[in-house]
């Protein structure tokens, strides 16, 4: 389902505080599988949070607008 070769820390920090995610390659678009699967077997104290990042693109078709959620960064899963 994922591969763990790909796996790549990225630390942010902000204001006095140090925020560390692990990035997970998810291919095949299988981010909500992924995202599910690491809340059901990890433990709160290893995963605080799995998520990945969408965005609001709004489209016209049929003669009126409509919002679609889509994936910023496809096949990426991140960990805190």
């Amino acid at each position: 389902m994922c591969c763990l070769r790909k796996l790549r820390r990225v630390i942010y920090s902000t204001k006095g505080e140090c925020v560390i995610w692990y990035v997970l390659y998810c291919p095949h678009h299988r981010q909500q599988d992924l995202v599910h699967s690491c809340e059901q077997h990890l433990t709160k104290r290893a995963l605080k949070n799995a998520f990945y990042f969408t965005f609001d693109r709004m489209r016209k078709y049929e003669g009126t607008w409509h919002v679609e959620k889509q994936v910023m960064f496809p096949d990426y899963v991140f960990l805190e």
